[in-house]
């Protein structure tokens, strides 16, 4: 497990804020929510103007995450609120990443075709060191 815990990364940090955050405004502190959300967007933005294209998969990785996050303000949505606590989670304890492997299911994120046993793989692999996107064995 602590092979994940990457105290020398400032993204890890980054993440493990968010989580905080999140499991703050769970336990009944809505401002730890809303500050949850500023800092995805906040990071969304940043890596928007790094790279300066939602092609690229980190940031893909961002922005999908604020979304993600502003969907689950929506009422009938909260539950979303409740699998990202626990996929933010997973990533800072695990370097298991679920949003990063949902979209690796997107056509623009394979350079081969999707099949079960792919789809199994994005799924079931261990984590990776790095990036996901290469470090999968598709």
């Amino acid at each position: 497990m602590m092979a994940h815990i990457k105290l020398k990364e400032a993204t890890w940090w980054t993440w493990l804020l968010i989580a905080g955050l999140l499991i703050a405004g769970l336990a009944g502190n809505p401002i730890m929510r809303q500050a949850a959300m500023a800092l995805a967007v906040a990071q969304a933005l940043v890596y928007l103007a790094a790279h300066r294209s939602v092609l690229h998969f980190p940031t893909q990785v961002r922005v999908a995450y604020a979304l993600w996050m502003a969907a689950s303000f929506v009422p009938e949505l909260t539950f979303m609120y409740w699998i990202q606590t626990a996929g933010t989670t997973a990533l800072v304890l695990f370097g298991y990443c679920p949003l990063a492997r949902m979209l690796l299911v997107f056509p623009w994120n394979r350079s081969v075709p999707l099949t079960w046993r792919r789809l199994a793989t994005i799924a079931f692999h261990p984590p990776v060191r790095g990036s996901v996107l290469g470090g999968l064995p598709l």
